[in-house]
C-alpha cells in the first residue's frame, strides 16, 4: 500500500512539467541510492574495527578474500539475469537480495550475533593459523561472519546498484551531448547525499543514550531504518522514472528485436575477454583498477590513523567522526561539481577534466602522506608542532574526503561518459565487468600491495610506507596514460558517430 501511495504521487506531481520534474526525479534517484550507500560506508567501517581481535589491518583481508569473490558471483548473477529478464526485473531482484539482508541483519543477525557466530569454525582455523601470526584478524572475520557480509554488501551496493544498475540504465538513454550537459548535475544527487548523509549520522548518535553498547544498538537500528526507507524511495523512483520512459532499457529500444538476435550472449569469463581485447573498455578498466587501488592504499593509511586516535573502544566518537569526513566529502563535491568542473570542461574538454582526480589525488596525498612521515620517523616538525596526531588525522580526512569528492563529481561524470555511443552489447558487459568486478578487483590489488609489504618489510606502517608511496607513483603514472589513450579512442569515436550522422543527412 505504501508503495503505491508514493507512486502516485510522483504519477500526479509529474503530470504538469515532465521536463523539468524528470530532472528533480533523476536528481532525486541518484540522491536516494548514493544517501543509502553513505549511510552505510562509516557504519560498516566501525563495525569491521571493533569486532574484537580484528582492527583495521581487518580491511586489507577483506576486499581480495569476501568482497571480489562476492562481487564475481552478483556480476555472474548479472549477465545471466539480463540475457533472460528486462532491466526493470533484474534491477527488483537485486534491490530485494541487498534490501532482505539489510532488514535480517538489523532484526535477527546483530542482536544474536553469538548464537549465529561459527565459534567451532573460528576456533579450528584458529588453530590451524597458530604458527601464522599474519592471518590472526581472518578469524575474526570468519566467527562473526553476518559482520563481514554486513560490509561486504554495505559496499556492494555502491558498485552493483548505482555504478552498474542506476548508471547503466541512464547511460542507454543519453546521447554523448547531452551526457557532458547533465551528468554533473546527477552526480550533485550523490554529492548533495553524502552532506546529508554525514549529518544524519551525527544527529543519530545525539539522539541515542545509554551505555556504550546500548547507545551503538541504538544509533544501528535507527540508521539502518533510514537506510530501509531510503532503499524503498530508490526501487519506486526507479519504476517511475521507467513507466514514464525516462530511463529507456535496450527492451523498449524500437530496434530491440533486431538488435537481441545480433547481440551476442557472453559469459562472465567471455565478458572480461571481450574488455581485455577492446582498447576503450580497457582503458576504463585500468582508470577505474587504478583509482579504487589508490584509495585503498589511502584508506588503509588513514584507517590506521583513525584507529590509533581513538583507540580500541571508542566505537561511537570513532562512527561520528567517519560521518563528518562524509559530510566534509559532500560539501567538496559540490564545490567541484559545481565550480571546478563546469569551467574546466568547457575549457579543457574531457580530457583535462579526466586528469583532475589524480590530480586532487597527488596535490592532497603529498600533505597527508607529509604529515605521516613527521610523525612516524620523528622528524623535527613533528616534535615542535603541537598536537602533531591531531594535525595529521585531520590531514588524512581532508585527503580522504578529497579523493571522494573527486569520485562523485568528477570522476564519475567522466568515465560514464566514456561509455556513452558504445554499442549496448559493450554498455552492458563492460560496466558488469568493470564497475562490479574492476572496481572491487582495484581495492583487492591494493589490499594484495599492502599485505605483500607487509609480508617483506614487517608488520609495522612505518616498516612499508615508502613502498606504499613508491607504488602510489607508479600507479598514478598509469592512470593519467590511461586517460590520455582514452581520450584519444572517445575523440575517434565521436568523430566515427559524426560522419555517420553527416552521411544519413546527405543521403536523406
Amino acid at each position: 500500500m505504501t508503495f503505491y501511495r508514493l507512486y502516485k504521487f510522483f504519477s500526479n506531481f509529474s503530470s504538469k512539467n515532465s521536463q523539468w520534474v524528470s530532472f528533480v526525479l533523476f536528481f532525486a534517484l541518484f540522491f536516494f541510492s548514493a544517501l543509502v550507500y553513505n549511510l552505510l560506508s562509516p557504519l560498516k567501517r566501525t563495525i569491521i574495527m571493533y569486532i574484537p581481535g580484528a582492527g583495521s589491518e581487518a580491511l586489507m583481508y577483506l576486499k581480495p578474500l569476501f568482497i571480489t569473490p562476492i562481487s564475481l558471483i552478483l556480476t555472474y548473477l548479472y549477465l545471466n539475469l539480463s540475457s533472460t529478464y528486462s532491466q526493470r526485473i533484474v534491477f527488483r531482484i537485486f534491490i530485494a537480495v541487498f534490501g532482505v539482508y539489510f532488514i535480517s541483519y538489523t532484526v535477527l543477525f546483530a542482536p544474536y550475533r553469538e548464537y549465529f557466530a561459527l565459534h567451532g569454525l573460528a576456533d579450528l582455523l584458529e588453530k590451524a593459523f597458530s604458527t601464522h601470526l599474519r592471518f590472526h584478524v581472518i578469524i575474526p572475520l570468519v566467527r562473526y561472519w553476518m559482520d563481514t557480509l554486513f560490509y561486504v554488501m554495505a559496499e556492494l551496493w555502491g558498485s552493483t546498484m548505482v555504478s552498474l544498475l542506476i548508471w547503466g540504465a541512464v547511460n542507454q538513454s543519453m546521447t554523448i551531448s547531452a551526457a557532458k550537459n547533465q551528468y554533473v548535475f546527477f552526480t550533485l544527487g550523490v554529492n548533495t547525499s553524502a552532506i546529508v548523509a554525514g549529518a544524519l549520522s551525527v544527529l543519530f548518535g545525539s539522539w541515542c543514550h545509554g551505555s556504550d553498547e546500548s547507545h551503538w544498538i541504538q544509533f544501528t537500528h535507527i540508521t539502518m531504518f533510514v537506510v530501509c526507507c531510503f532503499l524503498i524511495l530508490t526501487l519506486v523512483l526507479y519504476e517511475f522514472l521507467s513507466n514514464k520512459k525516462w530511463i529507456i532499457t535496450q527492451e523498449e529500444l524500437p530496434s530491440h528485436k533486431s538488435l537481441s538476435a545480433e547481440r551476442p550472449k557472453y559469459t562472465l569469463v567471455q565478458a572480461i575477454k571481450h574488455v581485455y581485447q577492446h582498447p576503450r573498455l580497457l582503458a576504463i578498466a585500468v582508470i577505474v583498477l587504478s583509482y579504487n587501488t589508490l584509495y585503498t592504499l589511502s584508506d588503509f593509511i588513514f584507517s590506521s590513523r583513525v584507529e590509533m586516535f581513538f583507540g580500541a573502544h571508542e566505537k561511537i566518537h570513532s562512527n561520528s567522526f567517519l560521518a563528518k569526513v562524509s559530510l566534509a566529502t559532500g560539501c567538496f563535491a559540490i564545490v567541484l561539481a559545481l565550480i571546478v568542473y563546469p569551467i574546466v570542461m568547457r575549457k579543457g574538454g574531457w580530457k583535462y577534466t579526466a586528469l583532475l582526480t589524480p590530480f586532487i589525488f597527488v596535490g592532497s596525498a603529498i600533505v597527508f602522506y607529509l604529515m605521516q612521515s613527521f610523525e612516524l620517523y620523528h622528524f623535527a616538525f613533528a616534535i615542535y608542532v603541537g598536537g602533531s596526531s591531531t594535525i595529521t588525522l585531520m590531514t588524512g580526512a581532508i585527503h580522504i574526503a578529497l579523493l571522494r569528492a573527486a569520485k562523485y563529481s568528477v570522476f564519475d561524470a567522466t568515465k560514464e561518459q566514456a561509455y556513452v555511443g558504445l554499442p549496448l552489447s559493450d554498455q552492458i558487459n563492460g560496466k558488469a565487468v568493470i564497475d562490479a568486478i574492476g572496481s572491487r578487483f582495484g581495492k583487492s590489488l591494493g589490499s594484495y600491495i599492502i599485505f605483500i609489504l607487509f609480508s617483506i618489510f614487517g608488520s609495522q606502517v612505518s616498516s612499508i610506507f615508502p613502498y606504499v608511496i613508491l607504488s602510489g607513483v607508479l600507479m598514478v603514472l598509469y592512470w593519467i596514460h590511461s586517460i590520455l589513450v582514452l581520450d584519444r579512442a572517445c575523440h575517434s569515436n565521436v568523430n566515427q558517430m559524426d560522419n555517420a550522422q553527416h552521411l544519413v543527412a546527405v543521403h536523406s
